[in-house]
């Protein structure tokens, strides 16, 4: 896969699913070796995703996402999750992957697994199908 062809796929996801009521495109880039994309997802619940991702083609030419952020906030802009890999908590397991979330106290992070936006949109629509109100 090409990074353009990944760029491709997210959108085809986000228009393909139903818990996805809009998204807006802040920025798109791709060449042949990598690409950047930044998105803003409005879901039924009112909910905003907003994710940026640098992809980047790796050994095997498998895309391989290298940097990113996923934020999840509710209809009034409070946080609810943010993924990134940012390396800014050293001391981790898992280093650099990590989440922060409004059910943990104020600036503790817990370790996550490396995520892509795919992974992160199946997570949600886990919850949203759980618990609509999360």
């Amino acid at each position: 896969m090409i990074p353009a062809e990944y760029l491709h796929s997210i959108r085809e996801r986000l228009v393909d699913d139903g818990f996805v009521t809009s998204f807006r495109i802040l920025r798109e880039r791709a060449t042949e070796v990598d690409a950047h994309i930044r998105e803003v997802i409005e879901l039924f619940d009112d909910s905003r995703p907003e994710f940026s991702e640098y992809v980047q083609i790796a050994a095997g030419n498998v895309i391989e996402v290298t940097t990113y952020s996923y934020h999840l906030t509710d209809a009034h802009s409070n946080l609810i999750y943010r993924w990134d890999n940012a390396p800014h908590h050293p001391g981790m397991s898992g280093f650099p992957h990590h989440y922060h979330a409004r059910f943990l106290p104020q600036d503790q992070v817990q370790t996550s697994e490396p995520m892509c936006i795919f992974r992160v949109l199946d997570d949600l629509l886990i919850w949203l199908e759980s618990d609509p109100s999360m």
